[in-house]
């Protein structure tokens, strides 16, 4: 829940991420994004891309269709495009099946 703040309130300025690290931007989609997967982060990739090359090479292996992820690809998708991201998926993957 969040709480309300009172009239006139002022948040204090906290700065939880060193510049430089924590936050960096994702090669696939270009997006800013923050080190919250260990595994997407040594290759650059914010979480969301990185779930989405998965899905992406299990459909190639052919242990799943399209359709069958598609409301999770939908919600990767848009959570990369609301952050800035460019949405690739359109273009590199349902432009090819």
């Amino acid at each position: 829940m969040v709480s309300e703040f009172k009239k006139g309130h002022k948040m204090a300025k906290h700065n939880r991420f060193a510049r430089g690290t924590g936050v960096y931007t994702c090669t696939v989609c270009g997006g800013r994004t923050r080190e919250t997967d260990p595994d997407a982060a040594n290759h650059r990739q914010c979480a969301e891309c990185w779930t989405l090359a998965g899905i992406e090479n299990d459909i190639s292996d052919g242990h799943h269709m399209l359709a069958e992820v598609q409301d999770e690809t939908d919600s990767l998708r848009a959570r990369i495009v609301a952050r800035g991201g460019t949405d690739w998926w359109a273009t590199e993957v349902i432009g090819q099946v």
